[in-house]
């Protein structure tokens, strides 16, 4: 007799998709350490973040995997009917919602399950989607929609989920009469082997590994690194999909104003297979975020051994004094420009000393099962 708890999951892309990044890893994570506890069974859509073709998989139609049961809807099946006819033939205690904003994936169905399943356990993870970085963008439409959910009560009954204190704050400040704001940390992808690289002084190898996107900032880099005045040589990998092809114009154009000594490439999408070996060719993660919830690449840079030059808006903060980095104002340019200065500078010594200690930093601070039993919370019945 089966006695676990099933979780049903609306996710707007999910495996084998990579491109949206964090939102996928989170609950890839969750399914990958959690499977034995609880049923999951998620409703997603049928290809990629811009993607025109589906993935070579069954559509429509639930699909078994390794820790849980999928289906995969074309776009002509992501409506309220279709909707409200899967979810009757399902058995579920409690359905999760990985995002706010989503139509097809929180809005409709939520709206379905506010109407004909009020007693399901019903939980929202905006996932960094309610912070200030993040609403600051398209910043007019949101406050709109977000004004018309509280006219309809859209998110009344929902028990929201945060990752992280300051998430919490951001929706209790829009959602101050919300029931409840659960924390349940994002649980880090399992760690991989550490491969040391050898860094020469005047010589740094720096790479963005991200959508590239507004809200990734790739632009406040390369702006960055065009004011730069040094002697010795830069390299400036960048990966991902390009998500806004306006954006990545301002970014090359931008591109063509570094100087000789800054080498820039765009390496095209990485598999996120390959994110842990990429990492360890490069020095420093370069990531001036606008916002991010939780930063699973940053995560999974460390872990690689290779420190990272970050904004303020995201969760990892005083990196300086734990040796693995530096978290920067956004409106401190000249903070950014002075540390990959000193970055380029560093000896193989010190650099060793900051590669050794970002490994270390993510194995002794990673606790999966405090944020499991966190997630037993989340899911609880209360």
């Amino acid at each position: 007799m089966n006695n676990k708890k099933s979780i049903l999951i609306f996710i707007d892309w999910f495996l084998p998709g990579f491109k949206a990044g964090g939102p996928i890893q989170s609950i890839a994570n969750l399914i990958e350490h959690c499977s034995s506890i609880f049923d999951f069974t998620i409703i997603t859509s049928d290809r990629d973040l811009g993607d025109q073709t589906p993935y070579p998989e069954t559509l429509n139609t639930f699909i078994q995997k390794e820790g849980y049961k999928i289906i995969f809807l074309s776009p002509e099946k992501q409506n309220k009917p279709y909707l409200e006819q899967i979810i009757s033939g399902l058995s579920f205690d409690v359905v999760y919602f990985n995002s706010f904003f989503s139509k097809a994936f929180t809005i409709i169905p939520l709206g379905i399950f506010n109407k004909k399943y009020k007693s399901t356990i019903t939980i929202v993870a905006p996932r960094g989607m309610l912070g200030q970085g993040a609403l600051n963008i398209k910043k007019a439409k949101k406050k709109i929609f977000i004004s018309g959910s509280k006219l309809t009560g859209l998110y009344k009954n929902v028990r929201w989920h945060a990752t992280t204190n300051e998430e919490q704050a951001d929706i209790y400040k829009l959602f101050p009469k919300s029931k409840a704001i659960i924390i349940a940390e994002n649980i880090g992808k399992k760690q991989a082997v550490f491969i040391p690289r050898i860094k020469n002084s005047n010589e740094l190898k720096l790479v963005f590994i991200s959508r590239i996107a507004l809200k990734k900032n790739l632009l406040f880099a390369i702006q960055t690194l065009s004011e730069l005045k040094f002697n010795g040589h830069i390299i400036f990998d960048i990966f991902g999909p390009i998500e806004a092809e306006d954006y990545w114009e301002q970014c090359l154009a931008e591109a063509e104003k570094l100087p000789k000594k800054i080498q820039f490439s765009y390496k095209g999408e990485l598999n996120p297979n390959a994110i842990s070996a990429t990492f360890s060719q490069y020095h420093f993660f370069f990531f001036p975020t606008l916002h991010e919830n939780f930063g699973h690449v940053i995560f999974e840079s460390l872990a690689a051994g290779c420190p990272v030059i970050l904004s303020k808006n995201t969760p990892w903060r005083n990196l300086k004094e734990k040796n693995i980095g530096v978290d920067i104002a956004l409106d401190k340019p000249q903070e950014f420009s002075s540390s990959i200065l000193d970055f380029l500078t560093l000896s193989n010594t010190a650099y060793q000393a900051m590669s050794n200690a970002a490994y270390g930093y993510i194995t002794n601070n990673t606790n999966s099962q405090l944020a499991i039993n966190q997630y037993l919370k989340l899911f609880d019945d209360e």
